[in-house]
């Protein structure tokens, strides 16, 4: 995810394909959550036994 301050964008890309997409939105993260602080994590899952995810990248500032 990047953010310049006005709209997130959520960029994500194929490892195998090397396909990608990027979709922007505009939320006012702190005044949806009423604070000025908060905690951000990351899930994911395969919908089966086991899988390995990576994130090869992960940066998150307001």
């Amino acid at each position: 995810m990047e953010n310049d301050g006005v709209a997130p964008a959520l960029k994500l890309m194929d490892t195998v394909t090397q396909a990608r997409v990027t979709k922007t939105f505009s939320i006012d993260i702190p005044g949806a959550i009423e604070a000025s602080q908060a905690w951000v994590g990351l899930t994911a899952g395969p919908g089966r036994l086991s899988a390995v995810q990576s994130i090869l990248g992960w940066n998150c500032s307001y």
